[in-house]
């Protein structure tokens, strides 16, 4: 199924369709939709701001709004929300992904306090730098930038990580699946060390 999290109707499709092929409503919902541009403070335009915030955040509020109200009529069901590293610390160059983020993670928040007491979880994973093709259009910005080679841009991001090496994408989605079948409610932070770490 192939969705826009833009767009509340193409949502509203996608939902209504897996729900159809699974005979139910939807139990665990994993926000994984993201974007990350980066530029100076000074020089970043109000719809770099508006649009990671319609894909980071709204994007997520939006699914977690059309499933949330039979998860609570079942009285169970988990939300996880893949955040950042950003939405825990500010870094330069990208404010307004930072602030899309910390909008995420302060959602999570208030729906676990909401809806964690009627059995419906909502937790998020915040990784640090994950070797995606995300972080690969950041490497070739740095290249571009700054005249490093891949092996050098790469190696920048690997030791920004607390644990001086990338995320996997494995291990963010153990951190997930971890979320969804285990009790719940948490803030979970992958920083290249080890396992996730409970932030909160």
């Amino acid at each position: 199924l192939v969705l826009d999290v833009c767009d509340p109707d193409s949502i509203t499709r996608a939902f209504d369709e897996a729900e159809l092929q699974a005979r139910a409503p939807i139990s665990w919902l994993v926000n994984n939709a993201g974007i990350a541009l980066s530029s100076p403070l000074a020089r970043t335009e109000d719809s770099a701001f508006l649009r990671q915030m319609e894909v980071n955040f709204h994007g997520a509020q939006r699914c977690a709004a059309r499933a949330l109200p039979a998860m609570l009529k079942a009285g169970g069901g988990r939300v996880v929300n893949v955040a950042s590293s950003a939405g825990l610390q500010g870094y330069a160059y990208v404010a307004a992904y930072c602030a899309s983020k910390h909008a995420l993670v302060g959602y999570t928040r208030a729906a676990q306090q909401e809806c964690g007491p009627k059995g419906v979880t909502f937790a998020a994973v915040c990784p640090h730098y994950v070797d995606t093709p995300m972080l690969e259009a950041s490497v070739e910005a740095v290249m571009q930038k700054t005249g490093r080679t891949r092996a050098e841009a790469r190696a920048f991001f690997a030791n920004e990580n607390p644990g001086g090496k990338l995320v996997t994408p494995d291990e963010v989605a153990a951190a997930v699946v971890d979320l969804c079948t285990g009790p719940g409610g948490d803030i979970w932070e992958l920083d290249g060390s080890g396992p996730a770490q409970r932030v909160s």
